[in-house]
């Protein structure tokens, strides 16, 4: 069974992507805030709590993914630095994380 770890699947275009990678019968991990409502995900997804910025705190799960989507992000912010550190800044260092860590990546999807 093929891994997908998401960022963002909390949010409303995660949820669908959650949703329709669990019928499809891959495993879904997720990474979410520890502020994350998550009652809304199916029981069978596996959560590892990280900050958006700090992957290495979850290297040892990047290292067995089949493929990786990056949907965290912001719609808005108020303070252009936070708007392009969440949705600039975090693509590349989640990309440097998944080039260091990740042995068998086929795909990086960015949402």
């Amino acid at each position: 069974m093929e891994k997908v770890l998401i960022t963002g699947a909390t949010g409303f275009v995660g949820n669908g992507v959650v949703s329709a990678l669990f019928r499809k019968n891959y495993k879904v991990e997720i990474i979410a805030r520890e502020t994350s409502r998550l009652d809304h995900l199916p029981a069978e997804i596996s959560v590892h709590k990280c900050p958006l910025l700090e992957p290495f705190k979850i290297a040892e799960k990047l290292s067995d993914i089949d493929y990786f989507i990056h949907i965290a992000g912001l719609t808005k912010a108020r303070r252009k630095e936070d708007f392009y550190k969440i949705n600039g800044e975090a693509v590349k260092i989640w990309l440097d994380a998944l080039l260091r860590y990740s042995t068998k990546l086929k795909k990086f999807v960015l949402i």
